[in-house]
């Protein structure tokens, strides 16, 4: 079965490190792996899953679990600080697990930065092709 992508925004595939911060202030390395304007892919240690997905119960259980994000994206630009929803968790292994989450909230002039990095891995991309 061939899958067909869906998706309005186009994704790019990085790697990037980036910073997790839950509900209860704990911060948490990730790599940021997979990037489009709509959402984002984070790659993670299963490590932090009891962090990251405590069982609390919460107010809407269908709602997305929240965290705040912060990119390093290289010099020239400013790192984003967004708010994101885990719309998915994979497990790739006994150790890793990638977040699927979407952009729920940019801080700041975040959006205008990401727009910017992703402008230029657009033109990366482009004349890859």
């Amino acid at each position: 079965m061939e899958l067909v992508e869906r998706r309005r925004a186009a994704r790019y595939e990085i790697d990037l490190k980036g910073e997790l911060v839950t509900a209860k202030q704990d911060v948490i390395d990730a790599r940021i792996i997979n990037l489009s304007f709509s959402g984002i892919q984070i790659k993670a240690s299963t490590e932090f899953a009891h962090q990251l997905f405590p069982n609390l119960s919460r107010e809407y259980p269908i709602d997305t679990v929240q965290f705040d994000l912060s990119i390093r994206l290289p010099k020239p630009f400013t790192p984003p600080h967004v708010r994101i929803g885990v719309v998915y968790l994979r497990r790739t292994s006994s150790l890793d697990m990638i977040l699927g989450c979407r952009f729920e909230k940019f801080y700041d002039s975040s959006a205008e930065e990401l727009a910017s990095y992703l402008a230029v891995l657009k033109d990366i991309s482009d004349l890859q092709s």
